[in-house]
């Protein structure tokens, strides 16, 4: 039996001879994996189908309970995040995400939307950086994990000048409301991650860095708002994203 699937390769396994083991993120069913015979060969024909980043309609051939991919048509394959070192390991943090966050089995249609279109905001907008960080944000929130960096998540009223967060209850506090299990993040870094949960996905897919202005501009802010979102994952999810302490190497 086949069945269609449209899916972003997030990581391809050596497994035996000429065949390698996909680890898919599709639309329809989430995380599930899959076996491509052939695709060590040169002139294989469906090799472009086993690689990172590849967002491609799969044809799987199911049969005792294993999928092999039986064809393959190309949507995007996001080429230009291989010529530039940032576009790349930023996109390497998604792909990442989802290996680690996402269950297989489990169909997310927002989750499934927001990569796509994180991945081509990363390839062509100008502040990769920024792309980047708006993915993780609504990443976690479209997996149950919501940051909600609006007013003062104890008094309601609007953070000004400094700012603290409660890890554990995920709730950003002004200075009154402060308590012994909060700790004090950078204002900038508040106020970025802030801008960054209130607009679109599609406003960082712009490749005119003058968009760009503002609390936007500041790149030790985005730096320090992965810093944050990293932190935040290992508390609350268990696990932190290794690659993004790459990209906050590239940037030093």
């Amino acid at each position: 039996m086949n069945e269609k699937f449209n899916g972003i390769c997030l990581k391809k396994t050596a497994y035996k001879d000429n065949c390698e083991m996909l680890s898919l993120f599709t639309l329809e069913r989430g995380r599930l994996n899959c076996a491509l015979f052939g695709a060590k060969k040169p002139n294989a024909k469906l090799k472009f189908c086993g690689e990172t980043f590849c967002f491609a309609e799969y044809v799987l051939s199911e049969k005792n309970d294993k999928r092999t991919v039986a064809e393959a048509n190309e949507i995007d394959c996001f080429y230009g995040l291989r010529e530039d070192l940032d576009r790349y390991y930023c996109a390497a943090v998604v792909i990442e995400f989802l290996l680690n966050f996402v269950a297989e089995g489990e169909s997310n249609y927002d989750l499934f939307l927001l990569t796509v279109k994180s991945l081509k905001n990363v390839e062509t907008g100008a502040r990769p950086l920024l792309s980047l960080t708006c993915f993780l944000i609504n990443a976690l929130n479209a997996i149950g994990y919501l940051i909600d960096f609006g007013a003062c998540g104890g008094c309601g009223k609007d953070i000004d000048k400094r700012a603290f967060f409660d890890f554990n209850d995920s709730t950003v506090l002004c200075a009154d409301c402060a308590n012994a299990f909060s700790t004090e993040i950078r204002y900038d870094t508040y106020k970025l991650i802030k801008e960054i949960s209130d607009k679109p996905v599609d406003f960082f897919k712009s490749g005119d860095v003058s968009v760009y202005g503002g609390v936007f501009s500041d790149e030790r802010s985005a730096v320090n708002a992965l810093k944050f979102l990293d932190y935040y994952m290992s508390v609350n999810l268990g696990s932190s994203v290794k690659t993004i302490k790459t990209v906050i190497d590239i940037k030093k």
